[in-house]
């Protein structure tokens, strides 16, 4: 293919940064030149020419990513690391790119492709979950699609959506993926903010929600997205001036019946979440499964949820996809359900079932079309949403949507591992005592042996 053999030459150029740029800092300055072959293809043909005037070269260069911050604002166009790299080097790079048989989409496929396998740097359950949140979104086309914290960003194979924005923690991340979508011509928007006090802020003035004032205010406009995914990130407790400002602004959906607790991070990010899903909106949240059944203020939103049928699903991970701590994927949907139920979800082999077994109607993106109901298969039970408000014990646990209360599956196999567990241990044990008997003997027969 062409964008293999253009990718082959591209990295040969690699060799001329060394003891200048890293590997992966290569491939970072490598989406650049991408990105600006596609904003600006006269400056990497100008650039590619001042080969012989290493000074030259680089003072246009880098005045041109100035002026291509100016007129192409809002795009990641700061020069970072390859500052340091020689002018010769520049102009190769950019007659490499410029010249090139492949296009410059082809290119930054291509470089995505590469990036992904061999410098990401992402746990393999990691990787399991983001191709497993791209089956459960299916279809893009034509839609808005916020993801948060999840990674998404350099897995778009599946992606054609209308509206893309990417709130990615990881700066570098960030801008290598910023300037492969550019380089490819998708308009996505990246975003810095803090995902709940952008919530606190207010929202932009524009009526038709223009392009410019989305770059702005994407985080903080509801009710404008039709697909949300988001991970709330595991963080320290919410510091004192973080509760003032989110107690006094925060758009709760339903608030604290006293002061806000330092806790309270996960249930602030699922009701920022589904404040910008539209009113057919699907919001896919990975929580901790410690969220779905605690009591105070968590067991309160859950409550709300509940009560407002917002909870579609709730999808419990296994050790496939749990690289730090059992998780679960909470499903909200903004649109009226006919009947106030809830969907648990066993996913075992998250990795195999999400290309094979996962169904998706592609028009109406529900999951769980044309899934036989069978009431005794134990990886998927309906639950009313009264019988789960009902099951409230006396430890303020009210509105408990762990999926092990409700899926056999997850009981069985749990308990099977707890038991495993224990005769495990418990065979340990008695090897240990064994060889301590097996010393003790010894001893006694060295001792009194003539």
């Amino acid at each position: 293919m062409r964008n293999n053999s253009a990718l082959t030459l591209i990295l040969e150029m690699q060799k001329l940064c060394k003891g200048y740029l890293k590997a992966d800092d290569y491939l970072e300055a490598l989406s650049l030149f991408l990105a600006v072959g596609a904003a600006s293809p006269t400056t990497l043909k100008e650039t590619g020419k001042l080969i012989d005037d290493p000074k030259t070269c680089q003072e246009y260069f880098f005045s041109e990513l100035k002026r291509l911050s100016l007129t192409v604002p809002n795009k990641p166009w700061e020069t970072g690391r390859i500052a340091g790299v020689p002018g010769p080097v520049l102009a190769m790079l950019a007659r490499v790119v410029s010249g090139s048989s492949a296009s410059i989409p082809e290119l930054a496929e291509a470089t995505r492709r590469y990036y992904v396998k061999n410098y990401l740097r992402r746990s393999e359950p990691d990787l399991t979950l983001q191709k497993y949140l791209q089956a459960l979104i299916g279809n893009l086309e034509g839609k808005s699609l916020l993801d948060s914290h999840c990674g998404l960003a350099l897995k778009t194979e599946l992606f054609s959506p209308a509206l893309l924005v990417l709130n990615e923690p990881d700066p570098t991340l960030s801008r290598i993926s910023h300037r492969l979508l550019i380089a490819q011509g998708i308009d996505v928007i990246f975003c810095n903010q803090d995902y709940l006090l952008a919530a606190c802020l207010p929202e932009g003035k524009s009526t038709n929600r223009d392009h410019s004032n989305l770059e702005t205010h994407a985080l903080q406009l509801k009710e404008l997205f039709d697909i949300v995914i988001v991970e709330p990130p595991t963080r320290p407790l919410l510091q004192q001036d973080q509760l003032e400002i989110l107690a006094a602004k925060f758009p709760f959906l339903t608030a604290p019946p006293s002061e806000l607790p330092s806790t309270a991070s996960t249930s602030l990010w699922i009701q920022q979440t589904l404040r910008q899903l539209n009113d057919k909106g699907s919001a896919y949240i990975i929580v901790s499964n410690g969220w779905l059944s605690r009591g105070g203020y968590d067991a309160t939103i859950r409550t709300a949820l509940i009560n407002h049928a917002y909870v579609d699903s709730i999808i419990a991970l296994e050790d496939d996809v749990n690289s730090k701590e059992n998780r679960s994927i909470l499903v909200l949907k903004k649109q009226v359900k006919d009947s106030n139920e809830i969907v648990f979800l066993n996913e075992a082999s998250a990795l195999n079932r999400a290309l094979e077994s996962v169904v998706i109607n592609e028009e109406t993106g529900d999951l769980f079309e044309n899934i036989e109901s069978k009431p005794t298969d134990p990886n998927r039970v309906i639950i009313s949403a009264d019988n789960i408000l009902l099951n409230q014990d006396l430890n303020d646990r009210s509105a408990n949507l762990l999926a092990q209360h409700y899926l056999p599956s997850i009981e069985q196999t749990a308990t099977y591992n707890d038991d495993k567990r224990n005769e495990a241990a418990i065979l340990a044990q008695a090897e240990k005592r064994a060889q301590k008997a097996q010393l003790a003997l010894k001893n006694l027969i060295a001792k009194y042996q003539p």
